[in-house]
């Protein structure tokens, strides 16, 4: 049974735990979805004038991926992919070229939906990383175009969804600054976001 459209955005659940609360130290990966939003949506009054719906889904993107594994995404052989371009060729091995059975287009944009999730991550959150192997422009480029296009695949589907989208494909440079500015912001209980939320990577 195919994909329905709405698990191409795949909202993090809400939570209703105070997330000034130590849990949010011990376990980054429980409760943060708020402190995201409140976060940065005070970022993006200075930043850039984003829509409550991308702030949103900023929101939901980090409090889903907070724990590195989820970060990386597997090919049809099982493997992890760490690459830009890896991921791009994965995408298209579901556009049908091998066949009908290949034929699967909401995993496709789901996978490019992903693509333009990891650059934006990337690109804001391990500058020195992305600068060490393509370059950090190459990531906001590609960002970019994965939003829009996904943008394109949502517009007959839920025109909600197509604007956040193609809002994000629009300001991805102010996105990548507002990821790079959380970054630095300290959570309860005195550390710093990047040093619970992200910080070991398993390259």
């Amino acid at each position: 049974m195919p994909a329905t459209s709405h698990q191409i955005f795949l909202h993090a659940e809400e939570s209703s735990i105070d997330i000034r609360r130590a849990t949010v130290v011990n376990d980054p990966s429980r409760h943060l979805q708020p402190y995201f939003r409140a976060e940065l949506a005070r970022a993006f009054q200075e930043i850039y004038p984003l829509s409550p719906g991308a702030v949103d889904y900023l929101s939901d993107m980090l409090a889903r991926y907070c724990r590195t594994s989820q970060l990386f995404r597997k090919n049809r052989a099982g493997e992890a992919m760490t690459a830009l371009a890896d991921m791009m060729v994965e995408a298209q091995g579901y556009r049908g070229h091998e066949g009908l059975e290949t034929f699967r287009p909401f995993e496709e944009a789901r996978l490019i939906r992903h693509v333009g999730d990891y650059a934006l991550i990337m690109a804001g959150l391990f500058k020195e990383y992305v600068e060490r192997r393509a370059g950090r422009r190459l990531y906001i480029e590609v960002g970019q175009r994965a939003y829009r296009q996904v943008a394109g695949f949502e517009a007959p589907l839920d025109r909600h969804r197509s604007r956040v989208f193609g809002e994000l494909g629009e300001a991805f440079e102010f996105c990548v600054t507002g990821l790079s500015r959380l970054r630095r912001t300290p959570v309860p209980g005195g550390t710093r976001w990047g040093e619970i939320c992200l910080s070991k990577m398993a390259w």
